[in-house]
């Protein structure tokens, strides 16, 4: 169960992460229209009701953990767009960022180069929330039966054939449950961790105030 939600949670954060990353720099970037495109694409999709959706999809199709991670993924780029845009709309006029246009840098140089280095830690913070958000979505799903489906091992679907040895055997249903409660919070740990040891801006800092 560990792995197939390791994998499933994995999956769809690499893509959330990827469409994010790239859908916000390029609007934050290049303004105007596409701007204008995602800004109503994250606005559409953020006030569709996701689970319910995702119930509708799981109502009508059998989802394997693939193709499960790749649809909650391309449902979670909503706040990596907005957080990416925000910061590459900061960084697009700043002194570094004029200097590579004037040497002729091309814009995907820039974004590349000069952009991506210095927003990748805290894109790397909310995927590493991402993955935890996925798991909690996945286990509701497979607890209410439209996710993954028996006998492919989930944490959801334990829950779920479990509730009724309840009385009998509850360690059935707390064992899938701390288990959850435990990876999403050891994913959040990792996710600040690495922000720490990847954000050029902390470097140092412990060593300063020593």
């Amino acid at each position: 169960s560990l792995v197939i939600a390791e994998k499933t949670a994995s999956v769809g954060a690499l893509v959330s992460l990827g469409m994010g990353l790239s859908l916000g720099v390029t609007a934050g970037y290049f303004r105007g229209w596409w701007d204008d495109v995602v800004v109503w694409l994250v606005t559409t999709i953020a006030n569709i009701p996701i689970l319910f959706l995702l119930i509708l999809v799981g109502l009508y199709f059998r989802l394997d953990p693939l193709s499960l991670s790749i649809l909650i993924g391309m449902l979670g780029w909503l706040g990596i767009a907005n957080f990416a845009r925000g910061q590459t709309l900061a960084l697009r006029d700043r002194e570094f960022i004029q200097a590579a246009r004037t040497v002729g840098a091309s814009p995907v140089r820039i974004m590349a180069r000069h952009v991506l280095p210095n927003i990748l830690p805290l894109m790397i913070v909310l995927a590493m929330v991402d993955i935890g958000g996925i798991i909690l979505a996945e286990s509701a799903l497979s607890y209410l039966g439209f996710g993954i489906q028996p006998p492919v091992p989930s944490w959801g679907n334990m829950l779920s054939l479990s509730a009724q040895y309840y009385f009998l055997g509850p360690h059935l249903i707390i064992v899938p449950g701390v288990a959850i409660t435990l990876t999403v919070l050891c994913l959040y740990l990792i996710g600040d961790g690495l922000r720490d040891a990847l954000d050029p801006r902390l470097r140092g800092v412990g060593g300063r105030r020593g």
